[in-house]
């Protein structure tokens, strides 16, 4: 998804990439905050909170370098 110039990733996809359960990943998010994420939020039409991660937070994590930082 882009918002604001950006690319988010939905959490499950996200918890994929880095190697941990979605659930994992929603209750570490919940409980420590962000975890150094910056995360984008909006609510659905049926009421559920959809939650979005920025794609090249997660690739830092991951341990990629972006070519801009190089």
């Amino acid at each position: 998804m882009l918002h604001s110039g950006r690319r988010w990733l939905t959490l499950g996809r996200a918890a994929r990439l880095l190697g941990l359960h979605p659930q994992t990943l929603r209750r570490r998010l919940d409980q420590q905050g962000a975890g150094g994420f910056e995360i984008f939020e909006r609510k659905s039409a049926n009421g559920k909170r959809l939650r979005y991660l920025r794609a090249d937070e997660i690739r830092r994590a991951m341990g990629h370098v972006d070519k801009e930082e190089q």
